[in-house]
């Protein structure tokens, strides 16, 4: 039978007064007075607003004028003193975990605020985070804590002695790449003095492709230049909660009305930015969603660390649809699976961080069309448990993409190889590989590519190079 949406509020709203009305009988089972309401019709939805229970009634409750347990000092020089605290949260036995990022660490106390312990420090070892992390916590299964790191994310377990996983064992095969003639003309450096760049990671093109918007991990704002290298202006105001702040800005995405679109994951926000810089819209994400990318009908398809890799989401955050298995027990084993997104038409493209795949899902029903090996044929790791942490070994941490640009009915992905850094070129439709493209640059620390129909353009270290593309 057909049931109006009326009908199932107007039911809702029953079953919450029976359940008001069931929490007003006293302990000698007399019913007490009820709870004052009040109902009212909002565009076709019943709203039901209780009252606050009366003061001297035992239901009711207020916040004390002392606290319950105040952790924190000005100068014990001890765990107890904090730097950059940017989150916290309490574990079911009562532990309280605070992310104090100005020493890298989670501080973990007990439920009288004793110091426990400390989880983390400087460091890319297991257990450790590099700069300006953590700054965020969520909450995993087993009542342990997963903080993100700016390149990979970080578990840690609730358990006291967390046994060592033996990895498998990782097999490639030499590389079997066909190269052709790197670009050879530099159009421009774009972040050269007097507009410096501190740590380039991310960079957007515009629908005109005449700008580009990097986005600096370093100073958390994303920087709008022309090809030619010319600064137009700044979108964000660096480290901060507010309005146009970012914690962990992790992507930026440019919009065909040139609207720019930043991803924090520690707030678990996307902040819209009009052509001047101010901030217009902030819609919601899941803290674990590392990348996203726009569609064409003004969707976003968010990558996230979860059961599932990808989810389309709605501009008002609404979870559209669900996809992208690629291993087994992927919610255990997703830091293996992190990777990197491009959404070309109807199309969203993933190439793999550890595990050397390429893949093609259908944007508008999240069907797969293909996961292939790359030239690189790099299986995806077994995570391994270290020092309480979750993550991927050592001896598999070497990266085989470090980002992926699809235009047309090609596909670019970021790789390493033969000693150098290169762009490996693939066929949409399928996924075959075509050749290589050698990039002649002295950095060891390429971060991303974007290509456009005349340019190849790459971040590294402090500077991102416009090359004029050849191939």
């Amino acid at each position: 039978m057909h049931q109006s949406t009326k009908d199932k509020c107007d039911a809702l709203g029953i079953a919450l007064l029976t359940i008001c009305w069931a929490g007003c009988i006293d302990r000698e089972g007399d019913a007490g007075a009820g709870i004052a309401w009040t109902e009212w019709d909002s565009a076709g939805v019943i709203i039901v607003d209780n009252e606050p229970p009366a003061p001297e009634s035992r239901l009711a409750w207020s916040i004390g004028s002392q606290p319950t347990i105040a952790i924190g000092s000005v100068d014990s020089g001890e765990a107890d003193q904090f730097f950059r605290v940017t989150d916290a949260t309490r574990l079911s036995d009562g532990r309280i975990v605070i992310a104090n990022t100005g020493s890298n660490e989670l501080r973990v106390f007990n439920p009288d605020g004793t110091h426990a312990g400390t989880w983390g420090g400087m460091g890319e070892g297991p257990g450790e985070f590099t700069s300006y992390s953590p700054t965020a916590m969520v909450s995993w299964s087993g009542d342990s804590v997963a903080a993100p790191n700016p390149w990979d994310l970080r578990l840690f377990l609730n358990a006291r002695e967390a046994a060592e996983a033996a990895s498998d064992e990782v097999v490639t095969r030499p590389s079997e790449r066909v190269f052709v003639d790197p670009p050879d003309s530099i159009i421009a450096y774009l972040g050269a003095p007097p507009w410096g760049l501190a740590h380039p990671i991310r960079v957007a093109v515009s629908a005109e492709e005449d700008h580009a918007y990097v986005m600096d991990f370093g100073a958390q704002v994303v920087r709008q230049f022309t090809l030619e290298g010319e600064f137009v202006r700044d979108y964000g105001t660096g480290r901060g909660q507010g309005p146009g702040e970012f914690l962990n800005l992790s992507d930026v995405e440019v919009d065909p009305e040139g609207q720019v679109w930043t991803l924090d994951p520690a707030q678990g926000r996307v902040q819209v930015f009009d052509r001047a810089g101010e901030v217009v819209e902030t819609i919601r994400t899941p803290g674990n969603a590392t990348a996203f990318e726009l569609t064409p009908t003004g969707d976003m398809v968010l990558m996230t660390l979860d059961s599932l890799l990808l989810r389309r989401v709605s501009r008002d955050g609404t979870v559209v649809r669900r996809f992208g298995r690629l291993v087994d027990d992927q919610y255990v084993n997703s830091i293996a699976v992190w990777g990197f997104i491009d959404v070309n038409g109807s199309n969203v493209f993933y190439s793999g961080v550890y595990g050397g795949f390429l893949g093609r899902w259908s944007v508008d029903d999240g069907a797969l069309h293909y996961l292939e090996p790359t030239v690189m044929e790099k299986p995806f790791p077994t995570p391994v448990r270290r020092d309480g942490t979750v993550m991927v070994a050592e001896e598999d941490r070497y990266g085989v993409s470090f980002g992926i640009s699809a235009r047309q009915d090609t596909v670019y992905v970021l790789g390493h190889g033969d000693g150098k850094y290169l762009v490996d070129v693939y066929e949409a439709e399928r996924g075959e590989y075509q050749y290589s493209i050698p990039i002649l640059t002295p950095s060891e620390s390429v971060s991303a590519i974007s290509v456009t129909r005349d340019h190849l353009i790459v971040t590294a270290d402090t500077l991102v190079t416009v090359w004029n593309r050849a191939n």
